[in-house]
């Protein structure tokens, strides 16, 4: 997936919608991904193992694909074929997304996480290790969130605060931490 003119364009192999053409048939050529999406400017963009999603200029996300561990946040485990906004993100402003393997984390314009989808290692953050449907507010600490990141091999989350601490969760140095940790890690940059 590749955004071209701020405008989202997809290929490649499509057995569960992830395309976001309607239907289930490979897209060999890059194509650009209409319905819902049409007029409208996508900012970011991202792709998990089956799904793909799309945070528009207005802080909206949508999302397609594969949902069989609730990594769209639809609070179904439907899989979407064309691009669907998700409700539960009705009134805050994402400004970036990140996809793990079958986990989805969005950062907002104020700065919080929130995290849905696959949760057998803690990669969502939540204390426990249940699979979430719907997006779910991660308490990483009282400093602001500037970045965020999924690992799709590893089933792993990150974050990266305004004064540079280094926060992770999931499956982190072969043992399963379900609440954001304080790395040993500084980013300043």
């Amino acid at each position: 997936m590749v955004r071209l003119f701020l405008q989202v364009y997809s290929w490649g192999y499509n057995n569960s919608g992830q395309i976001g053409s309607g239907s289930t048939a490979n897209q060999p050529i890059p194509r650009r991904v209409t319905s819902c999406l049409q007029n409208k400017i996508a900012i970011n963009i991202a792709c998990g193992q089956m799904c793909s999603m799309a945070v528009i200029e207005n802080g909206e996300v949508y999302v397609w694909g594969y949902n069989g561990n609730g990594q769209l946040g639809l609070g179904n485990g439907g899989n979407q074929p064309t691009p669907c906004r998700i409700a539960a993100l009705q009134g805050i402003h994402v400004q970036k997304i990140a996809c793990g393997y079958a986990h989805t984390l969005v950062l907002t314009d104020e700065g919080h996480v929130y995290a849905w989808g696959a949760n057998s290692y803690g990669q969502l953050g939540t204390g426990n290790r249940s699979n979430q449907p719907y997006p779910l507010l991660v308490t990483v600490h009282q400093d602001r969130i500037l970045e965020i990141a999924a690992c799709h091999s590893t089933h792993t989350s990150a974050a990266k605060t305004q004064g540079g601490g280094v926060y992770m969760w999931g499956q982190c140095r072969g043992q399963s931490v379900i609440l954001p940790f304080l790395t040993h890690f500084c980013c300043t940059d």
